[in-house]
């Protein structure tokens, strides 16, 4: 929380069991490594693992804002965050940064790991949903929200996957621009028809 502190509680009864003044500002993300014998917090701009006695281990930086979500990867050897700067960004639990993915468009605030570990999902303020790939660092699809909750699915190439082909007429555009160097901005119906005629 925003007292820049870390708080164990028993899950047994909820009684407090050690706080821990980590002393960095707000403390927006915390995760347990796998194994247990790790924690990791996020703050202002930085990630930082302990072992679980309070011993810390290392201070990682990387995020110009504040770390919103943070986790370990089911099998141990990954920890992405996400932050309010908004960008997803992927490294090891000693620090290694391996790839900074971008695609929120606005604060990014929660992850989610698929179970087998190749794959982590982020969603945002721009209520826009990635799911990355671990090996290539590149978004295997992604979904934005359109008006009236209605939803769109893109794969990496950014060909629709799923959704209302009225929604999507209705709120996308696509901006294009020309061998001229002008920008238009053209509807889904208008670009499909363009893609298909080899413009």
């Amino acid at each position: 929380g925003s007292d820049a502190n870390i708080t164990f509680w028993d899950p047994k009864d909820g009684a407090f069991l050690d706080s821990w003044e980590v002393g960095r500002g707000d403390i927006d993300a915390v995760d347990y490594s796998p194994d247990s014998s790790m924690l990791a917090a996020g703050a202002d701009g930085v990630w930082t693992l302990w072992t679980v006695d309070g011993e810390k281990q290392s201070e990682h930086p990387g995020h110009v804002d504040a770390v919103m979500s943070l986790k370990f990867s089911p099998d141990g050897r990954h920890v992405v965050t996400a932050g309010w700067d908004h960008s997803v960004r992927l490294g090891t639990p000693d620090g290694e940064p391996l790839f900074n993915l971008q695609g929120h468009t606005a604060p990014a605030y929660h992850l989610a790991w698929n179970p087998n570990s190749k794959q982590v999902a982020s969603c945002g303020r721009d209520g826009a949903v990635h799911v990355w790939n671990v090996e290539s660092g590149k978004p295997d699809w992604f979904a934005l929200y359109l008006q009236d909750s209605e939803m769109v699915t893109f794969n990496s190439a950014g060909q629709v996957i799923d959704g209302d082909p009225q929604a999507i007429e209705q709120g996308l555009r696509y901006i294009v621009e020309g061998p001229d160097g002008g920008m238009e901005i053209i509807g889904y119906g208008e670009f499909l028809k363009r893609v298909g005629a080899g413009e």
